[in-house]
């Protein structure tokens, strides 16, 4: 609802309001909310499984940064972040060869990035790149007739993200945006702390995010 409620806001005064803002330099903070999906080749050592999930879920937090303007262009530094919400797990799948429960989730998500961008003084339009951190969580549950195992881990993972959006003056000093987010991580290997388990091995980890934001210049 809030995620909802935050883009409807910020998509209607988009349309509506006046363009009061032609200078974009100096520090701001802001808040964002939206969707995302995240993907993974999952495969279970030993057990010739393997499958792709692709969870989806809300997502929203935080951020800061700091614009420099030459002209119509305008570059910046930019930190965020955010938790990964889901009302039921992102993939949970069974497999006769593989009797578990495999459950992946994400818990939250970290970025710092670079944005550079052409302004007309109401409108940035801008690309961005940098460094991504997430939470990756394996949950596993055994099922009959081997039930009454289960493991639950988390790593914490490294990647870079690139996206693009545009930013619109709402006032001289609040902005909306509107932006997508492309992360990708490294591979990761899960070792169970119960032996029944095989390995897990998760690689090309992607993620992506669609959000609106609300942006109150310092």
């Amino acid at each position: 609802m809030f995620r909802r409620s935050l883009a409807t806001a910020v998509l209607f005064t988009m349309t509506t309001g006046a363009a009061l803002a032609a200078d974009w330099s100096g520090p701001y903070v802001g808040v964002h909310a939206g969707g995302g999906s995240t993907t993974a080749n999952v495969s279970i050592l030993g057990s010739g499984v393997s499958f792709n999930p692709a969870p989806g879920a809300t997502v929203g937090g935080v951020l800061g940064g700091f614009n420099w303007q030459h002209g119509t262009t305008v570059i910046g530094l930019e930190a965020e972040y955010g938790g990964i919400w889901s009302g039921s797990p992102y993939s949970t799948l069974t497999f006769a060869p593989d009797p578990v429960i495999n459950t992946v989730s994400e818990g939250s998500d970290l970025r710092v990035r670079a944005r550079f961008g052409f302004t007309d003084g109401s409108w940035l339009f801008f690309v961005a790149g940098g460094w991504s951190q997430s939470n990756l969580r394996l949950q596993l549950q055994s099922q009959a007739p081997f039930a009454g195992h289960s493991s639950d881990q988390t790593h914490t993972l490294g990647g870079y993200n690139v996206g693009a959006g545009l930013d619109y003056a709402l006032s001289r000093n609040v902005t909306g945006r509107v932006e997508y987010v492309f992360d990708h991580y490294g591979n990761t290997t899960f070792v169970p702390t119960d032996t029944f388990f095989s390995h897990r091995a998760f690689t090309n980890i992607q993620a992506n995010t669609y959000r609106a934001s609300l942006n109150f210049r310092l």
